[in-house]
């Protein structure tokens, strides 16, 4: 056969595959939506709680700092050959907020299952393990007149994935079951609380090998969880995240309390230094910093060295930022 009927027939073959690859994307990627029509209720504490549990879980991707709002922001994280990633403006913005599009219960449902209203499974926030609570809370602040809620008409951009990131959604990550009757751990048991948070907070999200392998039902089944190595883009450019098992010369083994609370309440490393971006301020309080501690504690130190030289600045002295 000539070279130029190999090469044709080599497209042809290639373009048969893309198309069968779409329509396997297509038949696969739409899913019933939730039925309930249970509204969130206002409580005593909900309003200030949502306002907590939104600015630790959802402000990581949603919060823009510049604008200080919820409008969204370019994520990273994800292969470039999967395409790019933006997040939704979670204002109440008439013609670009998403809020307005969902009903309490749909907003639930997404939040668990990553099913929107209309079928579409998009897993980039999944909380199939959030307390109902602590669900309910969340939404009676995202309808609330706070600050970082008024309306702004304006979007981060679009999200585009390409073929490869659309099959590798499809294959890789599924819509998870939308589970009820989920309590939050009391604050008195400290490491279930603790593993409580590093689920829910994200921390494993970052903080384990890839993205891509992360089990958002059972977290301990990620792989490589906790022991860093997933790449991020930050403001300096491309920063591996560190492993934060207690292994003394790879993780944090050498951390006290007081440590980890301004990490994750200022972003201040053990060395006085500011930690690099996509380092987040996370409002957790100490009871729930030092809970996180303990489950760290309690979980075997895994020696994981993350190759971190990376070209971005030296972090300035915690002394120098305002």
């Amino acid at each position: 056969m000539s070279r130029f009927y190999t090469s044709h027939l080599c497209k042809a073959l290639a373009l048969v595959s893309l198309t069968l690859a779409m329509v396997a994307i297509n038949c696969n990627s739409h899913y019933p939506a939730v039925s309930s029509d249970k509204p969130a209720i206002p409580r005593e504490g909900s309003l200030a709680r949502g306002r907590g549990l939104v600015m630790t879980m959802c402000a990581p991707c949603h919060y823009n700092e510049a604008a200080h709002s919820l409008i969204g922001k370019p994520v990273s994280g994800m292969p470039r050959l999967a395409g790019s990633l933006h997040s939704s403006n979670l204002t109440h913005s008439t013609t670009h907020g998403k809020l307005a599009m969902y009903s309490d219960p749909a907003l639930m449902y997404l939040i668990r299952t990553g099913i929107t209203r209309d079928g579409r499974f998009i897993p980039y926030m999944m909380r199939p393990n959030m307390a109902d609570e602590d669900l309910n809370d969340i939404v009676v602040f995202l309808r609330s007149a706070d600050p970082i809620l008024q309306g702004r008409d304006t979007t981060a951009g679009q999200t585009r994935l390409t073929v490869a990131g659309r099959l590798g959604q499809q294959i890789l990550i599924r819509p998870l079951p939308y589970r009820t009757g989920i309590l939050r751990p009391a604050a008195s048991d400290t490491l279930a609380l603790g593993q409580y948070l590093v689920d829910n907070i994200g921390c494993f999200h970052c903080h384990s090998r890839s993205v891509m392998s992360l089990n958002y039902l059972h977290p301990e089944l990620s792989k490589g969880y906790l022991t860093g190595g997933a790449a991020f883009l930050g403001r300096d450019g491309k920063v591996r995240i560190p492993n934060i098992r207690f292994d003394p010369e790879t993780g944090i083994g050498e951390y006290s309390k007081t440590d980890l609370r301004r990490v994750l309440q200022q972003t201040i490393g053990k060395d006085g230094h500011r930690l690099r971006a996509p380092a987040e301020v996370f409002p957790v309080t100490d009871e729930e910093s030092d809970a996180i501690y303990a489950y760290l504690k309690s979980l075997p130190p895994i020696r994981h060295k993350v190759n971190r030289r990376l070209p971005i600045s030296k972090a300035e002295p915690a002394t120098a930022v305002r």
